[in-house]
C-alpha cells in the first residue's frame, strides 16, 4: 500500500512547530511515523548571550485512532530537539482517521490527523 503524507504547521508564541504524518497499512496493523519540528529545550543551554534559555519542550503526545487512543507519549526535556515516533498498532482500514496531537510546558499545542491511504 502507498504512504500517504501530511503536513501542519503550528504557529506558538514563539516558533513555528510543524507535525508531519506518515501511515501505511502492514498486514493486520497500521504504522504511524511522525516528525514534529519542536525546539525542546531543556532550560540548560545558553544562548550567544550567555542567557539561559527557557525550557520549552513536549509534555505529551497522543496518538488517537478513530477516537480510540491507541497511545500517549509522556516527554521531558531530555528528548532531542525534532522528536520522531513511529510505533504500529492493530487494526485499521482505509479512510479511517489518525490523530496526533501535543502539548508543551508552555500551553502551546496542536493537532493534526490524516486518513489512512
Amino acid at each position: 500500500m502507498a504512504n500517504q503524507n501530511k503536513s501542519l504547521s503550528v504557529h506558538s508564541a514563539t516558533n513555528l512547530i510543524k507535525i508531519k504524518i506518515k501511515l501505511k497499512l502492514k498486514e493486520a496493523f497500521t504504522e504511524v511515523r511522525t516528525l514534529i519540528t519542536h525546539p525542546m529545550d531543556t532550560g540548560r543551554m545558553k544562548n550567544a548571550g550567555g542567557e539561559i534559555i527557557p525550557a520549552h519542550f513536549i509534555q505529551e503526545i497522543r496518538i488517537e485512532h478513530n477516537d480510540r487512543i491507541v497511545a500517549t507519549c509522556l516527554l521531558g526535556s531530555p528528548v532531542s530537539k525534532n522528536p520522531f515516533l513511529k510505533l504500529r498498532f492493530k487494526g485499521g482500514k482505509r479512510g479511517d482517521v489518525v490523530r496526533i496531537s501535543w502539548v508543551d510546558n508552555k500551553g502551546d499545542r496542536g493537532t493534526n490527523e490524516l486518513a489512512i491511504p
